[in-house]
């Protein structure tokens, strides 16, 4: 009996584990509207790919654009990008997003950059940190947006299993 309990102990810690902002990874992705409806968020135009879903919402309290990608009708993928802006603008929403994720997840397995030099007034820097862990990996990024011409910085994150 103490056996049996046991199993399905470790059988219900890992059910629904693999999710990000309360949508499975793995899961249907039929649902996803449903779901983001529930959190309020409105979905914004995405032309014609039906394994594409994107969102406007918050974020942990933070406005960001939500986008699910799917594969045979299951989630694979869910992508986070907070407003761009200058560098100085974006560094509070780097160190909320940053410490929400550590709260979720503990310390990040993996640092490029130091985390403890981006702050605003400081000479921009890059920033990467990977997580791993309740079934999903979790990249965070702090990165100038890719076009020469702009000088904004975009805070990024991206949840796989």
């Amino acid at each position: 009996m103490r056996a049996l309990v046991i199993a399905l102990s470790v059988l219900a810690s890992h059910a629904g584990a693999a999710e990000f902002r309360g949508s499975e990874l793995g899961g249907q992705c039929a649902l996803v509207h449903e779901h983001e409806a529930a959190l309020r968020s409105v979905e914004v135009a995405h032309g014609s790919q039906e394994e594409q879903h994107r969102f406007a919402g918050l974020v942990f309290d933070r406005h960001a654009t939500i986008t699910y990608l799917c594969k045979e009708g299951l989630i694979t993928l869910i992508d986070v990008h907070f407003p761009q802006g200058p560098y100085d603008n974006v560094i509070p929403e780097f160190r909320a997003i940053y410490s929400n994720l550590s709260a979720m997840y503990g310390a990040p397995l993996y640092e490029i950059g130091d985390r403890e030099t981006i702050v605003r007034g400081a000479s921009p820097r890059r920033y990467t940190a990977l997580w791993e862990g309740l079934g999903v990996h979790v990249k965070f990024a702090l990165a100038p947006v890719p076009d020469r011409d702009s000088s904004n910085w975009l805070v990024v994150v991206i949840v796989t299993l």
